[in-house]
């Protein structure tokens, strides 16, 4: 703890010059509106669930080309990489597995059907626009793996032509171009390509070390296209797609990640409007090393979502949803498939909002029926009352649930070993919250949410072959406060999560999980056409495989922008300012004191 907070504390003074005197300043801030949480627009204010956004401005401000440096600031989220660039990586979500974390693009469900892990190295930060992070159970409203809570994340949609450039260390190359034609009917897409030299993702404690570097090579595509007929008729199209090359110390990994989302929206009547989603991801990997293999995984899923107004103060949400997974895995080196297998899921699921006085309340409830785990039913109840004008409390109990992948369900192991098991059952959990919203100023906000989340029938790789099996449970308790600020040049968010995820029979920490976070962000403007902005993160110590301790750690980024005429604009970012040893993961190396620079040219 004492290390910890040692190395919190010598970032801080860096930071200092950029607090100033922001509590003096008091300009009335505008809630931003979200929809994941209740699958309807919705203030974040408003909104009976811990809810956070990042935008568009957010992201170019902080000059991050990683989404992973932009989530490990949110309260409730961690983060752990096996190396640089393009390696494997993973988000936890208070305190539960990284594959109890739902990812949506553009509504889609985006994690491969096989591993249950979402491709985050593969997506830049350059081609969003918004994320959208609801922390807490959602499986009522959206069905299998919001047991942590959602994660959505919507392409770019630039309002203009646009070019930038970038390079920085460890030999980085990014070059982009973003364009939009049309107003009411509108396309717009967006170009990127990345290259990285990387550095050796392991060090002497990797199983496989070598000292060499890992490169990264990326090509990626956001597009969309709106194309409203009347008033009452909408087609929105989007799609990301991710071509990516990544070295590791036994080989190459070539990659493909794409997601594709038609949403047909219709007004029916004065109360009721109605979407129709079909949705379809592909997943494929293709490993060339000492032990080769490929695995093609595809995803075809379909929704209808009816919202259904009930007086002036009640909403009904209607809905049905159908997903198919498929998944081919081949063995290079004989040419034969290990396995071709599907598994699908058809649910129902229904929603209810309404208000009444200072009250609001949220109901919601969902059927599933799973091909090969059975049937599960998951429910959602939530309260709210504002106390005063400024003061708003909720509480809420949800169940949430993971059905078991197609590696888990079928995979045939290796020569007998980490087989997979065709009668697991689905992971549950049950979350308890309380929380409260406190508006300091018209231009200040604090945040406080307590919860905790059992989850059972935990799927393992355990026993004589360590074949899949339902074994473990888990508790996590947790609290999580933020400080939001806007007001005159200043922009400031600090957060703290505390939190305990532990094994229930052992007790043992769950791995790579700590303890106490805390993150800041910190943004000032400097007249009409230069912004400084910093970044600290700092986690406490964590448990790794092989009984091994993580030490905690803080880290210092900046980043700076000026705006060279109204088209042209340079910025620079530094990651890792006091040049921190620590890892992510044991044995994985993460990056020195790096630098980039950024020259962006955007049309009027």
């Amino acid at each position: 703890m004492h290390t910890f907070i040692g190395r919190v504390g010598s970032a801080i003074p860096a930071l200092v010059l950029l607090y100033g005197s922001a509590a003096w300043a008091d300009v009335q801030q505008t809630s931003p509106v979200v929809v994941t949480a209740t699958r309807t627009a919705q203030a974040v204010d408003e909104s009976l669930a811990a809810v956070s956004v990042i935008t568009r401005s957010q992201i170019e401000r902080s000059g991050a080309h990683d989404v992973m440096e932009l989530l490990r600031l949110e309260n409730g989220v961690d983060v752990a990489r096996g190396g640089g660039p393009g390696q494997q990586t993973s988000v936890f979500l208070r305190g539960t597995n990284s594959n109890h974390v739902l990812v949506l693009i553009d509504g889609v469900r985006a994690a491969s059907a096989t591993t249950g892990a979402f491709a985050w190295t593969h997506l830049s930060a350059s081609q969003i626009e918004r994320i959208e992070i609801v922390r807490g159970p959602r499986a009522s409203l959206y069905g299998s793996d919001a047991i942590g809570g959602v994660i959505h994340i919507f392409t770019r949609k630039p309002d203009t032509w646009s070019a930038t450039a970038e390079a920085g260390s460890f030999g980085t190359r990014n070059f982009g171009t973003a364009l939009a034609i049309g107003d009411k009917r509108r396309l717009t897409v967006n170009l990127e390509n990345r290259h990285t030299d990387g550095y050796s993702s392991q060090n002497s404690n990797g199983f496989s070390f070598d000292p060499d570097n890992d490169g990264y090579d990326n090509s990626s595509i956001t597009a969309g296209i709106v194309y409203p007929i009347g008033d009452d008729l909408e087609f929105d199209f989007g799609a990301w797609s991710s071509k990516g090359k990544t070295e590791f110390d036994d080989g190459v990994l070539d990659s493909l990640n794409q997601t594709f989302s038609l949403a047909i929206k219709t007004r029916a009547t004065d109360i009721w409007s109605h979407t129709v989603r079909i949705g379809f991801i592909q997943d494929d990997l293709d490993t060339r090393s000492a032990f080769p293999s490929k695995t093609d995984t595809h995803r075809r899923m379909i929704e209808w979502q009816n919202d259904i107004s009930v007086g002036d103060t009640a909403l009904l949400t209607l809905g049905l949803s159908l997903v198919r997974d498929t998944a081919v895995n081949l063995d290079v080196v004989s040419a034969t498939n290990v396995f071709d297998e599907f598994t699908s899921d058809r649910a129902v699921f229904a929603g209810w909002q309404s208000a009444f006085g200072k009250n609001d309340y949220q109901l919601s409830l969902r059927a599933d029926d799973h091909l090969n785990a059975g049937n599960k039913t998951t429910g959602n109840i939530a309260w709210g009352r504002l106390l005063t004008d400024d003061l708003r409390v909720f509480a809420s109990y949800g169940t949430a649930f993971r059905s078991p992948t197609i590696n888990e369900l079928f995979h045939p192991g290796y020569g007998g070993f980490f087989a997979g098991n065709p009668s697991l059952k689905p992971e549950s959990s049950a979350t308890a919250e309380a929380g409260a919203r406190l508006a300091v100023t018209p231009s200040s906000q604090v945040e406080l949410s307590l919860y905790r989340t059992d989850v059972d029938d935990l799927i393992v790789f355990h026993g004589t072959n360590s074949q899949a099996i339902n074994l473990d449970q888990a508790n996590i308790t947790g609290a999580e406060a933020a400080y939001r600020f806007t007001g005159g040049p200043w922009m400031l968010y600090t957060g703290v999560t505390l939190q305990q995820a532990r094994d229930q029979a052992t007790d043992a920490p769950l791995l790579r999980r700590p303890d106490r976070k805390l993150a800041v962000r910190a943004s000032r403007d400097l007249g009409a056409k230069t912004y400084l902005s910093a970044e600290l993160a700092a986690n406490s110590e964590r448990q790794d495989i092989g009984n091994v301790t993580l030490p905690g750690y803080g880290l210092l980024n900046l980043s700076v922008g000026h705006r060279i005429s109204d088209e042209l604009k340079i910025s620079a970012r530094m990651e890792n300012v006091l040049d921190k040893t620590y890892e992510l993961a044991s044995g994985f190396n993460t990056a020195e004191r790096s630098a980039y620079v950024e020259l962006n040219y955007q049309a009027k």
